[in-house]
């Protein structure tokens, strides 16, 4: 199901350093202390403030627009619930990495793991989580729910699709294009048991090919409401971000100073103009994007 998954062998770490594969990624502290504080002291001293960016080493190859979206927004749900402190009645996994790997190579969603609940499957883990998130939302003013109600009709959508193939193994109607592992299944199915490795492997590959011959863009121009983007509207958001986005004004930054004699050096989030005593910085990340 996940080769990163399957590899992760750790919870948090800095990243690749030693060779550790963990799922929370540190490795841009590291970065900005060794890297980058030379020329930008605020920006360092922005690495001891309440809010972070949390980089997740792990599922990062989603093709599908619902499965992508989903995985963003439940985690996004449940920091929520962490930090307002709803998170406490949620099962917690005793072992994480093993019940990562363990869960990861599991084609057949059967394999429990410990958790203070007593063992439970992923699928029973998401059913209560998704529970606990939806009793969350209930509880927030409707003004203040933003697009959380959306986030959890598509998560039960997925999670519905997940327990019908539990269910009978022979069905991928209702996943078909919306979760990818379960996608590929299906069509690595369809090639009969005596397919040879190299024929399965090519499938895999395929799959994720970002060209229009790949397999999953092929499916998703064939499955109506797969993709929740208009083509159309990805390709102008690459042209022209929001304007009030970090990458809004960096581009902007980088084309006025193209031609211009005056030293520009761009990070993620925020700009430094000239130099010396003369050294002007412009922040991106004051929006409500980051």
């Amino acid at each position: 199901m996940s080769a990163k998954g399957i590899a992760i062998d750790s919870i948090a770490d800095m990243g690749g350093f030693n060779g550790e594969k963990p799922i929370f990624v540190f490795g841009h502290w590291l970065g900005q202390f060794c890297a980058k504080s030379f020329y930008s002291l605020a920006s360092t001293m922005q690495m001891f403030g309440r809010k972070q960016r949390l980089q997740i080493g792990l599922s990062d190859s989603n093709l599908s627009d619902l499965a992508e979206y989903v995985k963003v927004g439940s985690v996004s749900l449940l920091l929520d619930m962490i930090e307002s402190g709803q998170h406490r009645k949620m099962p917690q996994i005793k072992a994480p990495v093993d019940a990562l790997g363990r869960i990861a190579s599991d084609w057949h969603l059967v394999t429990r793991v410990a958790t203070n609940r007593g063992e439970m499957s992923a699928l029973d883990l998401q059913k209560s989580y998704l529970a606990a998130a939806e009793a969350f939302v209930a509880g927030v003013p409707a003004a203040q729910q933003g697009e959380a109600p959306l986030i959890l009709m598509r998560w039960r959508e997925l999670l519905n699709a997940a327990v019908a193939y539990r269910k009978d193994a022979a069905d991928f109607s209702d996943a078909l294009g919306k979760i990818d592992w379960l996608t590929k299944r299906a069509m690595i199915d369809q090639m009969g048991t005596d397919s040879e490795w190299t024929a399965r492997k090519k499938i895999d590959l395929r799959y994720h090919e970002l060209s229009n011959e790949g397999y999953f863009t092929k499916i998703a121009t064939t499955i109506p409401g797969v993709q929740l983007v208009d083509p159309p509207d990805v390709e102008r958001r690459r042209r022209s971000p929001p304007s009030n986005s970090p990458a809004a004004r960096r581009g902007w930054l980088i084309r006025e100073f193209a031609d211009s004699e005056e030293q520009l050096r761009c990070d993620w989030g925020f700009a430094l103009i000239g130099h010396g005593k003369h050294q002007r910085r412009v922040q991106f990340t004051d929006t409500h994007y980051v």
